[in-house]
């Protein structure tokens, strides 16, 4: 099993550093990376080979080189029934507002 971010097109690389005191330094770059798929089906549920899709996203910030993944049951992660427009709500709330013309 190959752990990613959001989709399996994106894997993830990591390694488990026991020696907390050299640690390697984070990048200095903090990123607004959007709206990132935490999941395709409820984790709250048991998922059997009949369940239907239900998407969870986050909102994912890279600060300092460190992106912070919420727990699943945290409200930081929107959860849907697979419904398309929370998908639309998604994307809208996305986009940069534009000012009124006056």
């Amino acid at each position: 099993y190959q752990p990613f971010l959001g989709c399996r097109e994106f894997p993830a690389f990591f390694e488990l550093i026991k020696d907390q005191d050299n640690l390697p330094e984070a990048l200095a770059q903090d990123i607004d990376t959007g709206w990132m798929l935490y999941d395709v089906f409820d984790l709250a549920s048991v998922n059997d080979s009949k369940a239907k899709p239900s998407i969870s996203v986050f909102h994912a910030q890279v600060k300092q080189g460190v992106l912070d993944v919420p727990n699943y049951y945290s409200e930081a992660v929107k959860k849907s029934a697979g419904s398309r427009y929370f998908c639309e709500s998604l994307f809208w709330a996305s986009q940069p507002k534009q000012a009124a013309k006056t």
